[in-house]
Protein backbone atom coordinates (compact mmCIF):
# COMPACT_ATOMS: atom_id res chain seq x y z
CA UNK A 1 0.00 0.00 0.00
CA UNK A 2 1.05 3.79 -1.16
CA UNK A 3 2.18 5.79 2.21
CA UNK A 4 1.60 9.64 1.88
CA UNK A 5 5.28 11.39 1.06
CA UNK A 6 6.30 7.51 -0.42
CA UNK A 7 7.39 7.51 -3.86
CA UNK A 8 8.40 3.70 -4.27
CA UNK A 9 10.19 3.98 -7.51
CA UNK A 10 12.15 6.63 -6.31
CA UNK A 11 12.97 5.10 -2.78
CA UNK A 12 12.55 8.44 -0.64
CA UNK A 13 10.25 10.23 1.33
CA UNK A 14 9.79 13.91 -0.07
CA UNK A 15 9.15 16.20 3.14
CA UNK A 16 6.78 18.93 2.12
CA UNK A 17 5.36 20.93 5.09
CA UNK A 18 6.23 21.18 8.88
CA UNK A 19 3.90 23.20 10.68
CA UNK A 20 3.51 24.47 14.21
CA UNK A 21 0.71 26.03 15.69
CA UNK A 22 1.38 29.44 18.10
CA UNK A 23 0.69 28.07 20.69
CA UNK A 24 3.15 25.04 20.55
CA UNK A 25 5.78 27.19 19.31
CA UNK A 26 9.34 27.17 20.92
CA UNK A 27 8.51 23.91 22.57
CA UNK A 28 10.38 21.70 20.53
CA UNK A 29 7.33 20.33 18.40
CA UNK A 30 8.78 20.68 15.17
CA UNK A 31 12.34 18.92 16.22
CA UNK A 32 10.42 15.98 17.83
CA UNK A 33 8.49 15.88 14.80
CA UNK A 34 11.40 15.76 12.45
CA UNK A 35 12.76 13.36 14.88
CA UNK A 36 10.28 10.82 14.36
CA UNK A 37 10.48 11.01 10.76
CA UNK A 38 14.24 10.59 10.59
CA UNK A 39 13.80 7.35 13.09
CA UNK A 40 11.09 6.04 10.71
CA UNK A 41 13.20 6.58 8.05
CA UNK A 42 16.38 5.12 9.41
CA UNK A 43 14.27 2.26 9.93
CA UNK A 44 13.22 1.50 6.63
CA UNK A 45 16.88 2.64 5.03
CA UNK A 46 15.09 6.03 3.35
CA UNK A 47 16.16 9.37 2.77
CA UNK A 48 14.45 12.41 3.40
CA UNK A 49 14.53 15.04 0.46
CA UNK A 50 12.99 18.43 0.90
CA UNK A 51 13.28 22.13 -0.25
CA UNK A 52 13.58 24.92 2.29
CA UNK A 53 11.75 27.93 1.63
CA UNK A 54 9.13 29.59 3.59
CA UNK A 55 5.17 28.92 3.52
CA UNK A 56 2.21 30.00 2.44
CA UNK A 57 0.86 30.30 5.91
CA UNK A 58 -2.62 31.75 5.62
CA UNK A 59 -3.04 28.93 2.99
CA UNK A 60 -1.62 25.66 4.25
CA UNK A 61 -1.87 26.34 8.07
CA UNK A 62 -4.37 29.04 8.85
CA UNK A 63 -3.27 29.68 12.99
CA UNK A 64 0.25 29.40 12.66
CA UNK A 65 2.84 32.60 12.51
CA UNK A 66 5.01 33.38 10.35
CA UNK A 67 7.38 30.83 8.92
CA UNK A 68 10.87 30.49 9.48
CA UNK A 69 13.66 32.84 6.27
CA UNK A 70 15.10 30.30 4.02
CA UNK A 71 18.31 30.85 6.24
CA UNK A 72 16.44 29.72 9.46
CA UNK A 73 15.44 26.73 7.53
CA UNK A 74 18.73 26.03 6.67
CA UNK A 75 20.40 26.21 9.57
CA UNK A 76 17.23 24.19 11.09
CA UNK A 77 17.59 20.94 8.32
CA UNK A 78 21.29 21.82 8.79
CA UNK A 79 21.78 20.75 12.59
CA UNK A 80 19.52 17.50 12.24
CA UNK A 81 22.04 16.30 9.49
CA UNK A 82 20.73 17.35 5.97
CA UNK A 83 22.88 18.30 3.42
CA UNK A 84 22.20 21.47 0.69
CA UNK A 85 22.50 20.22 -2.96
CA UNK A 86 21.88 23.35 -3.80
CA UNK A 87 23.72 24.27 -6.84
CA UNK A 88 25.18 28.09 -7.26
CA UNK A 89 22.71 30.32 -9.16
CA UNK A 90 19.80 28.03 -8.22
CA UNK A 91 17.66 29.83 -5.50
CA UNK A 92 15.79 26.48 -5.28
CA UNK A 93 17.08 25.25 -1.70
CA UNK A 94 16.86 21.59 -2.11
CA UNK A 95 18.16 19.48 0.99
CA UNK A 96 18.41 15.75 1.46
CA UNK A 97 18.93 13.78 4.93
CA UNK A 98 20.67 10.24 4.02
CA UNK A 99 19.78 7.37 6.55
CA UNK A 100 21.99 6.78 9.80
CA UNK A 101 22.53 3.11 10.02
CA UNK A 102 21.90 1.25 13.05
CA UNK A 103 25.02 0.78 15.71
Amino acid sequence: MLKPGLLPEVGLVELNSLCVLAEHQNNGCATRALRLLMDLCDQHEMPIKLVARPLDVPFLCPGCPPTLKTDELLAFYGKHGFIDLTIPGDDTRTMIRRPKRPG
